[in-house]
């Protein structure tokens, strides 16, 4: 399994960092051959130090601008030269200011997707989508 954590860049975000490191720690501990590769700050800097034997890569963006496509590709060759059966995208999902929710999305292995989108093809929705729209709605 391949975990890529999406965390803040800073420490003054509440409980954000310390819940989604349980939430890692927890699919760990049932998944003890777990890799974790991290983007933002509060997670390079932990995972690194914590979970060293689980820890990838991190990399971090100033927060300053959204991540371009030159960051967003550079970021997907890395990605690619990991070998998983599964990845899931773990990230802290913005409600309102005063308000945020942990979301994990396990993303499709490419054949997966090759396979949903020949299957797929032409129509307007599907139930693999209602995956993702699961996991961005609000409980």
């Amino acid at each position: 399994d391949l975990l890529v954590v999406i965390s803040t860049n800073r420490g003054s975000c509440g409980a954000l960092n310390t819940n989604m490191k349980q939430y890692v720690d927890a699919v760990i501990k049932d998944c003890p051959e777990a890799r974790v590769l991290t983007l933002g700050k509060k997670a390079n800097e932990s995972y690194s130090k914590t979970m060293a034997k689980y820890f990838i890569r991190g990399m971090t963006n100033d927060g300053k601008q959204a991540i371009s496509f030159l960051t967003g590709s550079y970021i997907a060759e890395h990605v690619k030269q990991i070998e998983f059966k599964r990845a899931s995208i773990v990230y802290n999902r913005f409600l309102s200011a005063g308000s945020q929710r942990l979301a994990a999305y396990e993303v499709q292995s490419f054949e997966e997707w090759c396979a949903w989108v020949d299957s797929s093809a032409g129509a307007d929705s599907s139930p693999e989508d209602a995956q993702f729209r699961l996991a961005i709605q609000e409980k």
